[in-house]
């Protein structure tokens, strides 16, 4: 069932205070069908409608909603309605938003070509003696000579009491492929979520003062058990993170820009190439392109940490990374007809687990590029030629 323009328009009345008696019969008695009164309660709820208006990417959506609450909550004349007509557009917007809710919840037909998630193939482990094993599957057990390694529900943890003591540390490196992520649970307690084609290396047990990993590639976050008498330090290139305990995500695909944001805590940051930086929670390191220079700002880390939880999240991103990101959970090839739409920047949250069709039509209604698809690639050109 979908929803017609007309109640659209007198459900987005209704939540900003305009509906007249004889609309608001006609919404009494649309609301008489149950189906229509549970979409009714999601569309009138205030949290899904912002997000959805992000989605859309048509405003500020907190902005929006916070200005047409204060204009509602005040009993101003017509005039002055007319004087300030930015007000009159809020109908338009919300139905707009009425209508987009409805066809998300209800599924209207897409006739578009199907890009399909990856395939994601299996959990590379490399044991200190440089052999290779697999883990596939959602249940894996792997018993070696000096440890048991489980794999259950995408979350990797070792038996502690199978890891046998060495004064020296054993390392492990494990590489997760396209199109996955999955949770790590070191020997300490720490827990590291692994993006998709990420390769970490590790000691099964840490031995020492300190306790040193190194991202040799991709993504991951960290969840840093506390011990103040041993550091946890992550190497990434010829760079450095060091902590006591703290949750912090690094950033560090080849051929991309670096970045580490700290969202609890504090982290030492040590770099070859530049002097020792200390992050608070809410800021994020980058490194400028070719350069040594590194760029401290404040940011909004759900922007930066929200993988993890099942979503990608934009704000302001080129075209040319955005898709570069995409292309790690689905299976097809990005063309650029005009080299001018790789900067183009959007803002848009994306759940890993939906269609890629339904991505790419948001960028369609954004009305600012043309997307054409053929088999498993995609042409992108700028809407003005």
């Amino acid at each position: 069932m979908n929803i017609d323009e007309n109640i659209s328009k007198i459900i987005a009345k209704y939540i900003i205070g305009t509906i007249n008696p004889d609309e608001t019969i006609i919404l009494s008695e649309w609301l008489l069908d149950a189906d229509n009164k549970r979409m009714f309660e999601k569309i009138v709820d205030k949290n899904r409608v912002i997000d959805e208006l992000s989605k859309l990417e048509l405003i500020d959506s907190h902005k929006f909603y916070r200005e047409f609450e204060k204009e509602t909550k005040r009993r101003f004349s017509i005039n002055y309605f007319f004087k300030y007509a930015a007000v009159i557009v809020l109908p338009i917007v919300l139905a707009i938003v009425v209508f987009y809710i409805s066809k998300q919840n209800y599924g209207l037909k897409d006739e578009s070509i199907k890009f399909t998630a990856i395939n994601s193939g299996e959990i590379t482990l490399i044991d200190e003696f440089d052999n290779h094993h697999i883990l596939a599957g959602k249940d894996t057990t792997l018993r070696l000579s000096q440890y048991d390694l489980f794999l259950q529900n995408n979350y990797i943890k070792y038996r502690k009491d199978s890891i046998k003591a060495n004064t020296r540390p054993s390392y492990n490196t494990i590489s997760i492929p396209a199109g996955a992520s999955y949770k790590l649970e070191l020997s300490d307690g720490t827990l590291v979520y692994l993006n998709s084609e990420t390769t970490l290396r590790y000691p099964i047990r840490f031995v020492g003062d300190v306790r040193s990993i190194e991202l040799i590639s991709g993504e991951a976050y960290f969840e840093v058990s506390h011990n103040e008498k041993k550091p946890f330090i992550v190497n990434f290139g010829s760079n450095q993170v060091m902590v006591l305990g703290t949750q912090f995500n690094v950033y560090s695909y080849p051929n991309e820009k670096l970045n580490v944001t700290l969202v609890r805590g504090k982290v030492s940051l040590n770099s070859s190439k530049s002097k020792r930086i200390v992050l608070k929670p809410g800021e994020n390191a980058s490194w400028k392109d070719n350069t040594k220079d590194i760029l401290v700002n404040k940011v909004d880390v759900k922007k930066y940490i929200s993988w993890k939880d099942g979503y990608m999240y934009f704000e302001k991103d080129r075209l040319e990374d955005i898709m570069t990101k995409l292309h790690r959970w689905y299976d097809f090839n990005v063309f650029y007809k005009d080299n001018s739409v790789r900067n183009f920047t959007f803002k848009m949250r994306a759940d890993k687990n939906a269609n890629f069709n339904t991505i790419v039509d948001r960028l369609r209604e954004t009305g600012r590029i043309i997307i054409e698809e053929k088999g498993k690639d995609i042409i992108i050109s700028n809407v003005i030629r």
